[in-house]
């Protein structure tokens, strides 16, 4: 009986899916600190060996969104820290 709730449920949220796709930008306000924690967890998502091409680009492209709210000169060692994230040869 699960089995068949969560094909169904899966079913469904392929339609949602399909139905959003393309209805362009929603707006989110999160304050500085979580932003840099955010874009922390987002690179870590980044590295998932088992990501798609497409789920790394919108990964790669929400992270660095929120990565330009460090693009001030009063925060330049962040945005360097930021930056290196998205570059593996920066992995420890």
């Amino acid at each position: 009986m699960m089995a068949l709730e969560e094909d169904l449920r899966a079913q469904l949220m392929a339609t949602e899916i399909r139905n959003i796709r393309g209805r362009g930008p929603i707006e989110v306000k999160v304050d500085q600190f979580a932003a840099f924690q955010l874009v922390g967890v987002l690179q870590l998502a980044w590295r998932h060996p088992g990501l798609s091409d497409d789920m790394r680009d919108t990964i790669e492209q929400f992270g660095r969104g929120l990565q330009r709210a460090f693009d001030g000169p009063d925060t330049p060692q962040l945005a360097l820290t930021l930056e290196q994230g998205w570059h593996r040869e920066f992995d420890r």
